[in-house]
């Protein structure tokens, strides 16, 4: 797969894995000093590349993410909806054996296949197409869409910056996207598998997990997470399944749909699990809509249901 590893995976996997591994390590050594983690909440995820891939469809092809017409023409989802049961079949191969060659495999059918005729299309050039906003250009060649991150490495590689942080000199220069680092985990099968596991595990620890989603992005899509989120088997899957998509909102302004589940888990606490969504935002949701995505912050760490002020 072509794509760039490196926006995909960062919180999707790093965050259920390093949550699952603080509360393993708590349990192995009850003793020590512990990290009272309590709660985790991704934004746009890249969990389960299986399920992601199967979100292309819908969010390209139906008006779901938010838009006024579908992003592609018939024939093109026509394409992919003919490629997409190998696509599955050989993504499901890697999950259940996760070897870099079988997972490799999989990405390249999956690329070819679906995910290319967008992505083959973004990043190349200024006003190519945006993987990370279906209805925005890309504005940068560099395959991050957004001219940001370029003044961000600017100003980190700044003498005075590395000075105040007391970075060695010998250190280099920053870069905010490492390809050598990217390709080192494309050659493993880390960026192919889901982190669906992880997250059942924080869940059944007592964590409560939220991921909330720009529904205008398609890296990490809407309709994928919430498959996953839909396909997970636990004590709350029947109730979060079955519930239907409600309004949130703040002060009676409505900013997008949630999914939310409360259950007690065989640990004895209550935990909860909910996907919320951000109406008009892509993957960078706090970017796209900072007030709204401040309210689902201060929803979440103050523990108000999402059915709270709408």
């Amino acid at each position: 797969m072509e794509s760039n590893p490196v926006a995909d995976v960062i919180q999707g996997h790093y965050v259920p894995a390093l949550g699952a591994q603080i509360v393993s390590q708590n349990a192995l050594y009850p003793r020590r000093p512990h990290i009272n983690l309590k709660s985790i909440f991704v934004g746009n995820g890249y969990v389960s590349p299986l399920d992601t891939a199967f979100g292309y469809w819908e969010t390209l092809c139906t008006t779901n993410p938010g838009v006024e017409s579908p992003i592609f023409n018939q024939t093109r989802c026509d394409i992919m909806a003919a490629n997409l049961p190998r696509c599955m079949d050989l993504a499901k191969v890697c999950y259940n054996h996760p070897d870099p060659s079988i997972c490799n495999a999989a990405n390249e059918v999956c690329w070819d296949g679906v995910i290319v005729h967008y992505d083959g299309e973004s990043g190349s050039l200024n006003g190519s197409r945006n993987r990370f906003d279906i209805t925005e250009p890309c504005m940068t060649k560099d395959g991050l869409c957004y001219l940001e991150p370029q003044r961000m490495q600017d100003y980190l590689n700044l003498p005075w910056v590395f000075e105040a942080l007391g970075v060695p000199k010998n250190f280099g220069n920053y870069s905010v996207v490492s390809m050598d680092i990217a390709w080192s985990f494309a050659l493993t099968y880390d960026a192919a598998i889901s982190t669906q596991p992880q997250v059942l595990y924080l869940l059944e620890a007592g964590i409560d997990v939220l991921f909330y989603q720009g529904n205008l992005d398609l890296a990490c899509n809407t309709a994928g997470n919430l498959q996953w989120a839909h396909s997970m088997q636990w004590k709350g899957q029947p109730a979060f399944v079955a519930q239907p998509k409600r309004p949130w909102g703040v002060d009676g302004k409505e900013i997008g749909w949630f999914k939310e589940v409360k259950v007690e888990t065989k640990s004895g606490r209550q935990t909860t699990f909910a996907m919320s969504t951000v109406d008009g935002a892509g993957h960078l949701v706090p970017y796209n809509k900072p007030k709204e995505a401040l309210a689902l912050v201060d929803k979440w760490l103050n523990k108000l249901s999402f059915a709270e002020g709408v």
